[in-house]
């Protein structure tokens, strides 16, 4: 009879753990991630415009696939909720977690974390070890409760009463969740706390195949360096039934929370977040240190969910650039402006690039927090900018040139008040006067009218980039593009401006290597590829990449 160790081929025949083998297992696990159709991977949440959260898919017709929330998978089964079984039932495996065979995010909780590292190592170097040799993995010394934004969907069940939690992989009936593995252990408990108030305020959660109710999600954020934490109620419609009753009673019971944002999205979708926003306690934001720099981040503002790691990973990429205080730096996809604003005071003139409008205004704010002059930040879409930016430095971009419309809005931000570059005014309103709005009223300015103070450059955007923004030679160009990698036009764009260095922080090695294939082939060499481990447990793999130009 077959031995248990020989049927376990995890074990050695010493009755040790096979690491290698148990890696190797690891890595396959991850690829037949990458390779499931609509599957979904943990790591980087991009918005379509910007850095906020990205949205998922439309509504999808009854019957048919579409996308679940920010960890699960994707794919709704052909089934009614009566017939969908309990996830008791359906969990034969004994795992740390009780709903990991469900869920679909922590995809390797039971391996062990050096396994995990054994695993990330091998696919990183299958992928891009034709350009260069990775380095070990940074790793976390206590990888757990990592994530300091979680949101827990709220639905009814296939009875009809309320739960909250993650969708079930590749449906979208809620799991119920009481507590993660490696989300924020403060973030769980107000959710349940929220949870447990639902009756007593007769709020009602979202049925999506009904299209009622009122709550949809709760998502929070927390500050792991200033303690703050934000809630963010998203609801289909902006009255909270005893809305300053059940602020006092959530706050009582949780006076850690420093503010509580209604986020609206009353549309028929998937997607988490919507436009409008209502500040109902505290204010609107919170603010976290990373890297000696001070941020503020509002609920759709892009910002790493592993603060720990992120200041590893930044200054990792920081040390890749080796500034020397006289460069011109251009951070595209900059979000906040976090790399930007950490690498100021070691450059020249830094320069941010930035779609989401919220993000901006939050980056605006960090400039003058830190007290910073040499930074500024434009709104516009990235890949746009460099077309703009190399075309305006007399070379000719071949593909895409046509459509390419225009980079940025015309406004741009800086830490030197009045300095800033307005060629059509909105509403009216100078630069300097935009500072003054965003210092002084902007509590009391309605969410809505943001977007028309940051609208988003369409195709028939007229072209009102201004002369005096754009940088001369340009010296190094930090990119932190979404999952999906960055654009042959961006990539082909800044091959043409020719800076000595190009930092690129990557969240999915198959679009690095995609891109580095790209480089490679426009005048540019791999020097140092460093990963990071920015999501234990999952297949997220987050990379520094450094390239220099071939002189």
């Amino acid at each position: 009879m077959e031995s248990r160790r020989n049927k376990d081929r995890t074990v050695r025949e010493d009755g040790k753990p096979d690491r290698a083998r148990t890696g190797r297992m690891a890595a396959e696990q991850m690829k037949k991630e990458k390779a499931a159709p609509g599957k979904a991977q943990e790591g980087r949440e991009k918005p379509v415009q910007g850095k906020a959260d990205r949205p998922k898919t439309e509504k999808a017709a009854p019957g048919k696939a579409r996308t679940g929330r920010e960890n699960p998978g994707q794919g709704k089964a052909e089934m009614s909720k009566k017939e969908q079984l309990k996830p008791e039932k359906l969990s034969k495996k004994k795992s740390r977690c009780p709903v990991s065979a469900l869920c679909g995010g922590c995809t390797m909780i039971d391996v062990p974390y050096e396994d995990q590292i054994q695993g990330k190592q091998k696919v990183l170097e299958e992928l891009i070890g034709e350009f260069v040799t990775p380095d070990p993995f940074i790793r976390m010394k206590a990888p757990e409760h990592y994530r300091h934004k979680v949101t827990s969907v709220f639905a009814p069940d296939y009875r009809g009463r309320p739960v909250c939690g993650i969708y079930r992989e590749g449906t979208h009936e809620v799991i119920p969740v009481k507590s993660c593995l490696i989300e924020h252990i403060q973030a769980d408990r107000i959710i349940q706390t929220i949870f447990r108030l639902l009756a007593d305020f007769r709020i009602r959660v979202y049925d999506e195949d009904m299209d009622r109710g009122l709550l949809r999600y709760v998502q929070i954020r927390a500050a792991r360096a200033t303690k703050e934490i934000m809630v963010t109620l998203v609801l289909t419609d902006p009255v909270l039934p005893s809305r300053n009753t059940f602020v006092k009673k959530l706050v009582k019971l949780h006076p850690e929370i420093t503010t509580i944002v209604i986020n609206v999205n009353d549309r028929n979708t998937t997607m988490i977040l919507g436009n409008r926003e209502t500040v109902i306690y505290g204010r609107g934001y919170i603010e976290d240190v990373l890297c000696g720099k001070r941020f503020r981040i509002s609920s759709r503002s892009f910002y790493q969910v592993n603060p720990l790691m992120t200041e590893k990973l930044y200054n990792i990429a920081i040390d890749c650039a080796a500034l020397s205080g006289k460069e011109t730096v251009l951070d595209t996809y900059c979000g906040i402006g976090t790399i930007g604003i950490i690498a100021a005071p070691l450059a020249r003139r830094v320069i941010g690039v930035e779609l989401n409008a919220e993000a901006v205004r939050d980056a605006q704010q960090n400039i003058r927090m830190n007290g910073l002059t040499n930074v500024e930040i434009l709104q516009g879409d990235a890949t746009r900018f460099m077309m703009e930016l190399a075309a305006a430095h007399g070379d000719h971009i071949a593909a895409g040139q046509e459509n390419s419309g225009s980079a940025v809005s015309g406004k741009i931000f800086t830490g030197k008040p009045g300095k800033g570059v307005l060629t059509e005014s909105e509403e009216g309103i100078p630069v300097k006067s935009w500072e003054g709005l965003l210092m002084e009223t902007e509590e009391s300015i309605p969410a809505q009218s943001w977007e028309s103070l940051f609208p988003v450059p369409g195709e028939d955007t007229p072209d009102i980039l201004s002369p005096d923004a754009l940088p001369g030679n340009v010296d190094v160009i930090f990119m932190d593009p979404p999952r999906s990698g960055s654009t042959e036009d961006f990539m082909r764009a800044a091959c043409t401006l020719r800076p000595k260095k190009i930092v690129y922080i990557s969240c999915s090695p198959w679009s690095l290597q995609r891109d580095l294939a790209f480089f490679t082939q426009n005048g540019y060499s791999v020097r140092k590829a460093i990963p990071v481990d920015m999501f234990p447990f999952t297949g997220g793999i987050e990379t520094v990449v450094l390239l220099t130009h071939n002189v």
